[in-house]
This record gives structure tokens, sequence and C-alpha cells, in this order.
């Protein structure tokens, strides 16, 4: 079975690659080896994940804009 938070979390990390996007990433792949991720809880990490990347294009679409 794909663990679709996962996948998604991904692929967000994959469009944003930062220096610590990538931190996220390596603990995504780790908690998700172990088998502590269960989809709710991803789900909720990909969300989060998603709001901090939002946060940071509009810190620079602001900085752009001044």
């Amino acid at each position: 079975m794909v663990n679709t938070g996962v996948l998604g979390a991904r692929a967000v990390l994959l469009l944003v690659e930062t220096p610590w996007i990538m931190t996220l990433e390596s603990d995504v792949v780790a908690a998700e080896m172990s088998g502590l991720l269960t989809l709710g809880r991803t789900l909720l990490f990909a969300l989060a994940l998603l709001a901090e990347v939002i946060a940071e294009l509009e810190g620079i679409a602001k900085g752009l804009a001044a």
C-alpha cells in the first residue's frame, strides 16, 4: 500500500530544495522506514510543510515587492 501523505510531502520537498527542507525530508524518510508515521500523521506533516512553504514564498514576494 502506498502512503500518499509521504509521497505528497516528498513532492513538496522536491519542488522547494532549501537546507531546512532537506532536513525535513530525511526526517520523513527515517520515520517512514521505522513505520512510525500513520497516514493521519503524514497528512498533518504534509500540511504543516505546505504552510511553511507558503509562508516562505510570501516572505519572498514581500521582499520583491519592497
